[in-house]
């Protein structure tokens, strides 16, 4: 279409709303710089009055209604009453949000649309594109009039990433609609709870072959509603994650016993502890997130697998700031190994964070040989059980973000190796457990990208006949 005025034409005094509708982008938009021009609302040499700017934006915002009407005016409006929130996570990813910042009228006059398509969304897969697809978000929520994320994987292969996203989506403006998603991530979306979090609208799950850890947070001041005096949010969120596990269990008519749920409570318990004890001064910077499944998949053989996953995520300081106020002697240690192996491949804080995972290294005063700092490793050690095969080797995979470190914790590093001095346990993901060598680069990486928090995300299969015929070997039918 031929537009109805040249540039060097005088802006016409008159217009339909049809010729308005009738316009190009481009020839709307160059109508919008003459509208500016003409009413003088920016000059280099004065200062503009304030009613000619308000008129201005009156104008501007009459002939966006009348050109764009319904949703593209509802999504003006929304981004015209937005503003910038200061986030640590959304900067962390797009360093330059503050600086680059666009208002309302400069979104609408770049007309910047985009589809963020979410692939092999994981961190236990893939956990560069998954971080590049995270900085698109955060930068698309900068610049973007509107976006749409489509999710292509058919199932959900990771619940960290989705965790994070929606700790995202809280702090960012509503600039994002719509999208599409497969039916299986739909029903796990929506089962665990995580489709307000992320601000998604779907259709409330039905399925009985998923069975919710709901998503559940908090924070050192968090006090659950009805909840007994005295009793933490920490120990209700705590229990709620066992009996979910016990569910899962019950499938392969298995149970925690008792001794089994204590473990698996002081495990998931000292997890969210350290949360709130290492990830910040106050209540809202130690905010914390915990959320699992587990779902019935069938196979390329037709065979049913229970897929498991949990995730616990906190906010606040990373794992290398919070070892930062370790103890002389352990600090020393950190900075032995660090000195080691610092180079081109591994900052000093991803090291720092791979020496966090051995027990013993905490920053809580105690000596290095005594009983201390054991929750990764506790971890990482009951993952890799619960996910064990009948060929012995395990279905485990733990990621770990945290800073600029991303640690994976899959075959052939999934479980520890004990130390014939002390007991202690230990991986430094070699293939000899030594601390003298480095750590393998498809196992431990530095990402360009500063996580400010830690994220603890697990995932495994529970082989039922293999685990019950275990339990049958410890003279149980039907505990473990």
């Amino acid at each position: 279409m031929k537009p109805f005025f040249k540039l060097d034409q005088a802006w016409p005094n008159r217009l339909s709303a049809g010729q308005l509708r009738g316009l190009s982008d481009a020839d709307f938009l160059e109508l919008l710089r003459r509208v500016r021009n003409r009413m003088g609302v920016y000059h280099p040499n004065r200062q503009v009055r304030i009613s000619r700017r308000r008129a201005y934006r009156n104008t501007t915002r009459q002939l966006i209604s009348i050109r764009y009407p319904g949703r593209t005016r509802r999504t003006y409006r929304r981004l015209a009453a937005a503003e910038m929130e200061s986030f640590a996570l959304l900067n962390a990813l797009y360093p330059e949000r503050e600086k680059k910042w666009m208002s309302a009228e400069q979104r609408f006059s770049s007309k910047r649309t985009t589809t963020i398509v979410l692939e092999n969304f994981s961190f236990i897969d893939n956990p560069t594109g998954t971080f590049e697809s995270l900085a698109l978000i955060a930068r698309e929520e900068s610049l973007a009039f509107e976006t749409s994320i489509d999710f292509v994987d058919p199932y959900c292969l990771d619940i960290g990433p989705y965790m994070v996203l929606g700790v995202m989506r809280e702090h960012m403006i509503r600039n994002c609609r719509g999208g599409k998603i497969s039916r299986a991530l739909n029903k796990v979306v929506s089962a665990v709870g995580l489709d307000s979090f992320l601000q998604m609208k779907l259709r409330p799950s039905t399925s009985k072959d998923i069975w919710p850890i709901k998503l559940q947070r908090g924070s050192s001041e968090t006090v659950v509603k009805g909840a007994t005096p005295g009793v933490s949010t920490r120990q209700i969120v705590t229990d709620r994650a066992v009996e979910g596990m016990n569910r899962w269990l019950e499938n392969a008519d298995l149970e925690l016993s008792p001794e089994g749920c204590g473990n698996v409570g002081a495990m998931l318990g000292e997890a969210i502890d350290n949360a709130e004890r290492h990830s910040g001064s106050s209540s809202k910077e130690a905010e914390w997130f915990v959320a699992g499944f587990m779902a019935r998949r069938k196979d390329n053989d037709g065979e049913y697998r229970s897929v498991c996953h949990l995730g616990i995520l906190s906010l606040g300081r990373t794992v290398a700031q919070s070892l930062s106020e370790a103890p002389e002697e352990v600090r020393a240690f950190i900075d032995g190994y660090v000195g080691a192996h610092h180079g081109s491949h591994f900052s000093k804080n991803t090291l720092t964070t791979v020496c966090a995972l051995q027990d013993n290294v905490s920053r809580d005063p105690h000596p290095l040989d005594s009983k201390g700092g054991t929750g990764f490793m506790d971890v990482i050690d009951f993952t890799s059980f619960l996910g064990i095969r009948p060929d012995g080797k395990t279905t485990s995979n733990v990621a770990i973000i945290s800073g600029d470190a991303c640690l994976i914790a899959k075959y052939p590093y999934a479980n520890s190796r004990k130390s014939e001095e002390n007991s202690a346990r230990y991986q430094w993901f070699n293939q000899n457990c030594s601390l003298e060598e480095a750590p393998e680069k498809a196992y431990v990486l530095s990402t360009k990208w500063d996580f400010p928090g830690t994220l603890i995300s697990l995932r495994f299969e529970l082989h039922e006949d293999f685990l019950r015929s275990l339990a049958a070997e410890n003279g149980d039918d039907n505990q473990s």
